[in-house]
């Protein structure tokens, strides 16, 4: 079986079962796993790549990535870059929905608790009166 004349034949496929056997399936001895990145690691690469401490490709080597991955974390980080000044002074409306809901059930819960107060004030001068 081949892929494409360019790059020869396919590897064989395996059988692949699960814990308790009752599926299986082909998995080619290519595929790899995609590796999950942090955020917090690609600012650190990308970060080092613009003040250029390191080559990038130095830095692709290093953290064994592409030079093209980089090249495409550099520019989210240069688009999203303005939304790092912008005011968060105001709260979005979903926060302000939020907030009012919030509000109410205090208020709520507060008359709730003042009339609980009162009806147990008036039992105890009723159980005084009576114990006299």
């Amino acid at each position: 079986m081949y892929c494409h004349r360019k790059f020869g034949p396919r590897s064989k496929p395996r059988l692949w079962y699960n814990s308790h056997l009752l599926e299986r399936s082909i998995r080619w001895r290519t595929q790899r796993k995609r590796r999950n990145l942090t955020p917090e690691f690609k600012a650190k690469v990308v970060l080092e790549a613009i003040r250029g401490e390191s080559s990038q490709a130095e830095l692709c080597r290093r953290h064994n990535i592409s030079e093209e991955q980089l090249s495409k974390w550099k520019g989210q980080l240069l688009e999203n870059a303005a939304s790092v000044f912008e005011s968060s002074g105001k709260p979005s409306k979903e926060a302000t929905k939020r907030i009012a809901q919030l509000e109410q059930h205090v208020g709520r819960l507060a008359v709730a608790l003042d009339i609980q107060k009162k009806v147990l004030t008036l039992l105890d001068e009723t159980d005084r009166k009576d114990e006299k």
